[in-house]
């Protein structure tokens, strides 16, 4: 078994460290991207699926959003939706925004800038 901290590389010239992960502590071979280890955290601790999100249960709450966006999808590519410009500043490149998933159909069309801030205050509320 590797000593920590040992380095080796593999036959197309990439270096990987053996490292322990910061949050449960098992040791596995890390890919060393910029002279750090890629990752401080192994797979399973990393996986967003184990971390409990602002909104409650990532998985449950997910699920639901992911199929609410995917309907939205659904329908802007049948026409039956029409993608409109940001509500804050009219720009033509939009993404939908659900301020409620709980009605699907509402949604605030924003520029990927805005969409952005208006997480960012949703999130410090």
């Amino acid at each position: 078994m590797p000593q920590l901290g040992e380095i080796r590389t593999n036959d197309k010239w990439q270096k990987f460290i053996w490292a322990a992960c910061e949050k449960c502590g098992k040791a596995r071979w890390n890919l060393i991207v910029r002279k750090k280890p890629r990752s401080k955290l192994c797979r399973q601790c990393a996986s967003p699926l184990n971390q409990v999100h602002i909104w409650g249960n990532y998985q449950a709450q997910s699920e639901k959003n992911y199929k609410v966006r995917f309907l939205i999808q659904k329908l802007v590519k049948k026409g039956v939706i029409k993608k409109l410009v940001c509500a804050e500043c009219g720009d033509a490149k939009t993404v939908g925004h659900h301020p409620d998933y709980s009605k699907p159909l509402e949604v605030v069309w924003l520029c990927q800038k805005h969409h952005t801030e208006t997480h960012r205050t949703l999130q410090t509320k």
